[in-house]
């Protein structure tokens, strides 16, 4: 039986981690303006609650070594995504930096993406 609660910490997750990667994109690509704090500290609250949550459990249900090193990386990259939209959200960011700090909070978010695929192979056994 699927655990409902596992289910609905990993959507969150997911959920967060796509709104966060999607204004660095938006901010970067589309030229958006100054987002809002609330969007910001909201899904970054649930993204490290969540995930911390997640890396529990895998934990104690057993990762090989390398796992832990991936989960470190991709903290700290997560860390530096939500930096980015923090300062981002700063109303004396002028437009120019705001730029510039997005592209890396871009690639930053799609490093994530790799290493959490690493992540579920390491899991998985793969």
């Amino acid at each position: 039986m699927v655990d409902f609660v596992a289910v609905v910490f990993r959507s969150l997750h997911i959920v967060s981690a796509m709104v966060l990667v999607g204004a660095a994109f938006y901010l970067k690509f589309a030229g958006g303006n100054r987002p809002p704090m609330p969007y910001i500290a909201t899904p970054a609250a649930l993204l490290v609650a969540t995930g911390l949550w997640q890396m529990m459990q895998a934990v104690a249900a057993g990762v090989p070594s390398r796992w832990h090193m991936f989960f470190g990386i991709k903290f700290l990259l997560a860390l530096h995504v939500i930096a980015v939209l923090v300062i981002s959200a700063l109303p004396k960011t002028d437009e120019a930096k705001r730029s510039r700090l997005a592209f890396g909070a871009a690639i930053s978010g799609a490093a994530i993406v790799v290493l959490a695929v690493a992540m579920v192979a390491l899991r998985q056994g793969q």
